[in-house]
């Protein structure tokens, strides 16, 4: 099956590390843009996009989808099912 995966939040991991697992066929990560954490403001990826990364998949961070273009994107990966697992959706 061939999945975009959206999500942020750690608990989402569990999820994506499942679906890799299950051999499923990640078109995309959509998770949040990187951001300051810690007293000197780092910029960190969440756990979702290192999960990602370690996988070798493909990561989206749109700031919204509002904006046309990521929703076309979006469309051009022609998934057969999107899984969002966000405490809150994008924009």
């Amino acid at each position: 099956m061939k999945i975009a995966f959206m999500g942020t939040p750690d608990f989402a991991v569990k999820s994506l590390e499942q679906i890799i697992k299950d051999g499923h066929n990640v078109l995309a990560v959509y998770t949040k843009a990187d951001a300051p954490k810690g007293r000197k403001m780092v910029l960190t990826p969440s756990d979702v996009k290192v999960c990602a990364l370690e996988h070798n998949l493909t990561v989206y961070t749109p700031a919204t989808f509002k904006d046309e273009a990521e929703v076309e994107r979006l469309k051009a990966l022609n998934p057969d099912l999107e899984i969002e697992e966000m405490e809150e959706l994008l924009g």
